[in-house]
């Protein structure tokens, strides 16, 4: 009887493989083609377009105040995943080459466009998560921060949009807690 589970349990083992080795090609070929259509500022120089004064904020409610620098890193690299309420974190982000994104990646994470990819790729691989969420839309990202509770991004300094929290400024390189 014991032989007859293992013969049954091993096609599956494979099969589970299969998928995994599925996915890590899957996510190979992707970061492949945004380098080859230019779909992002990839490389060591890569620089970003966007003013470098920008807003981090998150919904008004259940979001830690005064998140610094290693905060800002931990919550984008979903290293961190639950506020201080035990609400769950959900940071949004911009499609990969957006301006902003160049900007946040390279003055919060220290990354440039092909480095975020590789971090996400690796991410997905050894531990299963997914990258943050990404809206193309500034107006769109305010939205739904604003409508969905643990929600966090960031938008170009300028105004506080209404119905949000800010959390943090950066400026250049540096982050200042708010």
């Amino acid at each position: 009887m014991h032989i007859t589970r293992l013969v049954a349990v091993a096609p599956r083992r494979r099969f589970a493989g299969a998928l995994h080795f599925v996915s890590v090609v899957r996510a190979a070929v992707g970061l492949l083609l945004l380098v080859l259509l230019g779909l992002g500022t990839f490389g060591p120089h890569a620089k970003s377009q966007a003013p470098t004064q920008l807003l981090v904020i998150a919904h008004p409610g259940g979001a830690d105040s005064g998140l610094d620098a290693d905060g800002l890193r931990a919550v984008f690299l979903r290293k961190r995943v639950w506020w201080r309420d035990k609400q769950p974190i959900i940071p949004i982000n911009y499609p990969a080459g957006d301006a902003l994104r160049v900007a946040f990646d390279s003055s919060v994470l220290g990354f440039n466009g092909l480095e975020a990819a590789r971090y996400w790729i690796d991410v997905r691989i050894r531990h299963g998560l997914e990258a943050p969420m990404s809206i193309s839309s500034p107006s769109l990202v305010q939205r739904v921060i604003k409508q969905l509770p643990g929600s966090i991004g960031y938008v170009s300094a300028g105004a506080v949009p209404a119905g949000v929290r800010v959390v943090a400024r950066v400026e250049g390189n540096r982050v200042i807690a708010q």
